[in-house]
């Protein structure tokens, strides 16, 4: 009997052991590619254990990972990138780059196929989990009338789990990414370097200042973007030569 429940105790260690092991906490940092820039609020989100997490101010991140596990990071304005996590990224230094995502300025067409929304639909391939689910009901029967409260109408409380909850801030996070992706493929480094003759450190101040909301751009056709980079790009050299 002794020895029954040692050896079930052996193979229970065990079995925690290989739990311990296939999962523990993949930190790291996040970096623009070719430079010491740190970026921070970059979607990390592991697919395979549907968990995920942001960079912060310090460009740092730290996710529930497993070995094999396949992890997907997400930022506006650079090109989506999935590692698969290897034993030596438990160790500490562990750095991930991400390439800017240059939008080629022959895509700013009003009424074309962009390159925009093929990478749009890319994107969201990777979050298919996240479509919501079908409302379930919570009364055994909701065509019962209710009685005793003196109300016409029932009113069913639609209760969140935290997984759902969960899923709907990273939708609505997404959702505000695609708005930022999609400023970016009309209010272009290219497009806006091309139209004012702007570079450097001047052309991204200029782009800061004067970076246009997703409203307006979802708004304006090529001839109102192109007035408004005009009388921005007046408005800065005022400013300048004040």
């Amino acid at each position: 009997m002794f020895m029954r429940v040692a050896t079930y105790g052996v193979v229970l260690l065990l079995l925690i052991s290989k739990e311990g092991l296939t999962q523990d906490m993949l930190t790291g940092k996040v970096l623009k590619k070719g430079t010491s820039e740190l970026l921070l609020s970059v979607s990390v989100q592991n697919q395979t254990r549907k968990k995920y997490t942001l960079t912060d101010a310090g460009g740092a991140f730290r996710i529930p990972a497993g070995e094999g596990d396949s992890i997907l990071f997400t930022s506006a304005g650079y090109r989506p990138d999935t590692l698969v996590v290897r034993s030596y990224m438990f160790f500490e230094g562990f750095e991930v780059t991400m390439q800017p995502n240059v939008v080629a300025l022959t895509a700013v067409r009003v009424g074309s196929s962009s390159n925009y929304q093929q990478d749009s639909i890319d994107r969201w391939k990777d979050y298919e989990w996240l479509k919501p689910r079908q409302n379930t009901r919570l009364l055994d029967n909701l065509d019962k009338v209710r009685t005793g409260d003196g109300v016409g109408i029932s009113i069913t409380p639609r209760i969140y789990s935290s997984g759902e909850k969960d899923r709907m801030r990273l939708r609505r996070r997404l959702d505000d990414e695609e708005e930022q992706h999609y400023v970016d493929f009309r209010f272009s480094r290219e497009y806006v370097g091309k139209l004012t003759r702007f570079e450097g450190d001047t052309l991204t101040r200029f782009m800061t200042l004067y970076r246009p909301t997703y409203a307006f751009c979802r708004s304006a056709g090529s001839v109102d973007m192109l007035l408004y980079v005009n009388d921005s790009m007046i408005k800065f050299k005022q400013i300048k030569s004040e």
